[in-house]
């Protein structure tokens, strides 16, 4: 992949190209070890609900590693080793790149970087949900 990968750059998400992109997404970060999890320009999603009211929840992702990303739906779940899992539905827009060189990226909600200094950047557009949750959370 390029440095600055597209994988999602949409008005909305359907159930076929939320199983495309976890495809890419799952080529693109399996076996990838999470180094830190940074939130960016959150406080009106958070208040909508769109993100998980308690922010450190985000900080349970760091030191998992990534064992597969699927779809349900029209969303994304990508599955950490840990019992921690990062939930990704950008219903009607967001953006999803991958950055393999790790480059600086100023528009994202959630930028989740990798120890082999990769990243993967979330953005949402309109309404949609990035929420970080256990397995036990998840099923809830």
């Amino acid at each position: 992949m390029s440095d600055h990968e597209i994988i999602l750059d949409s008005m909305s998400i359907e159930l076929p190209e939320a199983q495309i992109l976890a495809r890419q997404l799952d080529d693109a970060l399996r076996g990838k070890r999470v180094k830190s999890a940074t939130l960016r320009d959150y406080a009106r999603l958070q208040r909508i609900g769109f993100l998980n009211r308690d922010l450190k929840d985000y900080e349970r992702l760091v030191s998992g590693g990534i064992v597969g990303v699927i779809s349900s739906g029209n969303s994304i779940l990508v599955k950490l080793d840990n019992g921690m899992n990062l939930y990704i539905a950008p219903e009607y827009g967001g953006t999803i790149l991958y950055h393999a060189g790790g480059a600086d990226a100023s528009k994202f909600h959630l930028r989740l970087d990798f120890t082999d200094q990769s990243a993967l950047t979330v953005r949402l557009t309109s309404m949609g949900l990035i929420r970080a949750a256990s397995d036990d959370e998840l099923n809830r």
